[in-house]
């Protein structure tokens, strides 16, 4: 594995992450309605995801077979925005 800087390639990748991270690993705290609503203020924008990347730092964690297995973006004054794992890596 390896982390690496955020591309604007890789935004297919970060959103399958965020789907599924959020899909498998939220269902024990939240409703199916508040992750719907989560899932779709966080997908239904593909502008969101280009506007991430032009004006955040965005980390990836990739595989070595070059699969997006997490990423996290920082704003520029360094609070976090988004931190996503896919729940394959969650322990």
């Amino acid at each position: 594995m390896s982390i690496r800087a955020g591309q604007i390639d890789d935004i297919p990748g970060l959103r399958a992450v965020f789907n599924d991270s959020i899909r498998q690993t939220c269902q024990r705290d939240y409703t199916s309605e508040q992750i719907e609503a989560w899932l779709h203020k966080g997908l239904s924008n593909p502008q969101r995801w280009e506007k991430l990347m032009a004006e955040q730092q965005v980390f990836v964690l990739e595989s070595d077979a070059k699969i997006i297995l997490g990423f996290a973006s920082f704003h520029p004054d360094g609070l976090i925005d988004m931190f996503y794992l896919h729940p394959v890596c969650q322990g």
